[in-house]
């Protein structure tokens, strides 16, 4: 998962060009922290917080210090919270751990509905989907149970399941192995630059997703996809 985002402004026309690919688009692929849910909810963010012992101004810090080794698989559960609450007290118990991994992943179960409601337009519609997502394993199992239409999605690559997380190159064609298309024709949506800037060196046409309102602006486009209210 990652941090919270800036403020990036509004869309530009530079934006929309370059989500315009050479062809229509037969493939959607949705990053899903701040795009298909919102951001860590700040009241699980707090509990962890109260949980893990970590002093209010430093948690943040602590928490996305080694995330990338967490959402890789590089860290386990233990591994990454006694990483984080090392500075401030002992190892985490079993019930801790438990605790702090229903916490963390609720927090990102904030979801948009509007995106979720597109993207099962889009399967109606032929369209192809695809989720990738920097997600560590305890997320990806507690999530994809609880939510019924992640399963509806055609394809989920998950970062941890992979070793591999955005924007490393190799998770890009993994995704576009398992679509079966060129990146031509998909269309790739993340709240990250650099992430995006990534699948566009994989010849992935993007867009750095700010808001639904700025995303339908996008897609009208795209004639080829269904129209996104937002």
């Amino acid at each position: 998962m990652k941090g919270e985002r800036g403020d990036r402004g509004s869309t530009t026309e530079g934006q929309l060009a370059s989500a315009k690919g050479p062809g229509p688009i037969r493939a959607v692929i949705f990053d899903y922290g701040n795009v298909l849910s919102y951001a860590l909810d700040p009241g699980s963010r707090n509990e962890m917080q109260r949980l893990a012992g970590v002093p209010a101004d430093r948690f943040q810090a602590a928490y996305f210090r080694d995330r990338a080794a967490y959402d890789r698989g590089d860290a386990s559960l233990r591994d990454y919270w006694t990483g984080v609450i090392a500075p401030y007290g002992a190892p985490p118990s079993d019930e801790l751990l438990r605790k702090l991994v229903v916490a963390d992943a609720e927090g990102w179960m904030r979801i948009r509905e509007p995106m979720v409601a597109w993207a099962k337009a889009l399967k109606a519609a032929g369209i192809r989907t695809a989720i990738l997502s920097n997600m560590p394993i305890d997320h990806r199992h507690y999530i994809v149970e609880r939510l019924a239409w992640i399963r509806e999605v055609d394809v989920r690559v998950f970062s941890a399941e992979i070793g591999r997380v955005k924007p490393e190159p190799e998770i890009y064609r993994i995704c576009l192995e398992r679509i079966g298309l060129p990146g031509a024709a998909c269309l790739f949506i993340d709240d990250l630059p650099e992430n995006v800037d990534a699948a566009r060196r994989e010849g992935i046409s993007g867009v750095v997703f700010e808001s639904e309102r700025q995303l339908a602006e996008v897609i009208a486009g795209h004639p080829e996809l269904p129209a996104f209210a937002g």
